[in-house]
């Protein structure tokens, strides 16, 4: 027998908006590189990972809100 627990989270407004901010740069960043991944044929998660700290952090300085964490778990695609 397995147990289930479900959980429900009520968030102030500066929370949803530090979420919606945090899911908005994740889906950028899937985005860009599964086209990038696309026009160049094979990239490994480690030169994804340098690449978005040496490049796509200075090009796009919204993603430096984002937490650091939860990008780089959506660059091992």
């Amino acid at each position: 027998m397995y147990k289930a627990y479900k959980f429900r989270l009520y968030p102030n407004q500066k929370q949803k908006v530090l979420i919606n901010k945090n899911f908005d740069c994740l889906i950028f960043v899937y985005n860009y590189y599964l086209t990038y991944i696309k026009e160049h044929k094979y990239l490994s998660a480690k030169a994804c990972i340098s690449h978005y700290v040496n490049y796509l952090k200075q090009e796009y300085p919204f993603l430096t809100e984002a937490d650091s964490i939860i990008i780089r778990k959506t660059l091992f695609i």
